[in-house]
């Protein structure tokens, strides 16, 4: 089996190291300026002494993730580059636990295993954050890796995978807890074992990650008094808690993140095959071997949503497509596993799953009115942007503009040595920290959510300087009117 994973790996990596070889000189975006610019140069500059980040780039994760592109940094070099390079491992962990994961799922059925594979590597998210230098593509990895360990009874790849995720994320320590809850339930119900002792066993696996991440969390409570951040911290206020209409409102941003970027027919071929499987269940061709793992997964799906999707909806600002990729892949697996099983011709299921990955594949064109906050680094639409932005750059250094004086917002006001890893200290003023009646130069972005709905204040107040839209992405550089 392992060497059928490996040969299909190898074919199904060839797109990502395409991706990897143009993008690898590609500057940090949206939140990767925290995760793999301020944090890793914290421990590179002061040489490892500190272990605790200092409030301005703590969003209360483990640090694992900086800490290794830090030491990368002191082995090869402090460059993009060899930031890019150093996600070349999880992006051929990802691959290969998708296939892996394909095969345990339909063993001997080559179709079905490059048909799953196939669509869930193409997922639009998943393909943009491997693009990025981002330790979400991590959590995916590890989860997937996870629950092919807990299929194969393999406790110390388990433990392996556990530990990967408590180095990195609180997020990824969420799903460490559901593949626990799966695991129980999974070999209480292959052995048939007493719940209490099965529970026991199935721990031992997740006790090296697991309290590995409590205790960073616990000694990082006792230094600094908070996990999540607190309204005076950089994250504060996307952890304010939200009620009356806007609980609401983000019922529905939530429903839109998991249907968004490509994902909206595999999710409702997925929703409306999990309903046949519920309650028509004459419908579908139910395989007892393979059923255990299909309850499984739909285990996980509830567990998922429950523990890192819905929570998300009360909060301020967490709604964002990377934070639901492992659960909206849990889904679309859950939904070609029962197009298997559908008691239609085989041309049908063909022109469906065709159908599927053309429209995940279509999800960095999809157009949206200019006003609407997106997840940009979920999309490969993002792409044109790192070359208008080094445009204007130079643009403004040709024609001698007090780059002091300019005002933009996020991502695009963290300085050259968080973006670029260079020595440009120059911290841009964020539209949100000055009175915009007092801006005079204005860099503006489609990708900087923050200043979308401001457009047309500018538009009325400022002349264009410079102007470039390259694919889907635009930029200007205004300048007041006199």
């Amino acid at each position: 089996m392992d060497t059928v994973v490996f040969r299909r790996s190898a074919v199904l990596l060839l797109p990502y190291l395409l991706l990897f070889a143009f993008t690898r000189s590609n500057a940090l975006f949206y939140d990767t300026t925290q995760f793999a610019g301020e944090v890793p140069n914290w421990y590179y500059f002061n040489d490892f002494r500190y272990f605790l980040l200092p409030d301005h780039c703590d969003s209360g994760h483990p640090p694992g993730f900086g800490l290794y592109l830090a030491l990368m940094w002191k082995m090869f070099g402090r460059t993009l580059e060899v930031s890019h390079a150093a996600m070349l491992p999880f992006l051929c962990l990802n691959v290969y636990q998708t296939v892996r994961m394909s095969i345990l799922l339909f063993p001997g059925q080559r179709r079905n295993t490059w048909g799953l594979s196939i669509l869930l590597l193409a997922q639009t998210p998943l393909l943009a954050q491997s693009t990025l230098v981002s330790p979400d593509i991590i959590v995916y990895g590890a989860g997937i890796w996870m629950l092919n360990a807990i299929w194969k009874r393999r406790p110390v790849s388990l433990a392996f995978a556990v530990l990967l995720v408590a180095l990195v994320s609180i997020r990824g320590m969420s799903v460490a807890v559901c593949m626990f809850l799966i695991k129980w339930w999974y070999d209480h119900a292959k052995d048939g074992r007493p719940v209490l002792q099965t529970g026991l066993k199935a721990l031992i696996p997740f006790l090296p990650g697991g309290i590995t991440g409590l205790l960073y969390l616990a000694y990082h409570y006792i230094h600094k008094g908070w996990i999540t951040p607190t309204p005076d911290t950089p994250w504060g206020y996307a952890f304010e808690r939200v009620g009356g209409m806007q609980f609401l409102k983000h019922q529905a941003v939530l429903l839109w993140r998991i249907l968004d970027i490509g994902n909206i027919l595999s999710v409702w071929v997925a929703v409306l095959l999990i309903v046949l499987y519920l309650f028509k269940r004459k419908l579908l061709v139910v395989g007892e071997g393979q059923d255990l793992k299909l309850r499984s997964m739909l285990l996980v799906l509830v567990l998922l949503f429950i523990c890192t999707a819905w929570p998300l909806t009360l909060y301020q600002g967490l709604l964002t497509q990377r934070y639901l990729l492992f659960f909206t892949t849990i889904l679309i697996t859950v939904g070609y596993c029962l197009l298997v099983r559908w008691r239609i011709r085989e041309t049908g299921k063909l022109v469906l799953w065709t159908a599927m990955l053309a429209v995940q594949l279509s999800g960095s064109y999809w157009i949206y009115p200019s006003t609407l906050s997106l997840s940009w680094d979920c999309t490969l639409a993002h792409l044109p942007y790192y070359d208008l932005r080094r445009e204007f750059l130079q643009y403004m250094e040709q024609e001698g503009i007090d780059r002091s004086a300019v005002v933009t917002e996020f991502p695009m006001q963290k300085p050259g040595t968080v973006i670029d890893y260079t020595s440009d200290t120059l911290r841009y003023t964020p539209l949100n920290e000055t009175d915009p009646e007092k801006v005079t130069l204005l860099w503006y972005s489609n990708v900087c959510n923050g200043l979308l709905k401001k457009k047309d204040y500018f538009e009325a107040n400022f002349t264009k300087l410079k102007y470039e839209k390259r694919g889907r992405v635009e930029m200007i550089l205004y300048r007041r009117k006199l």
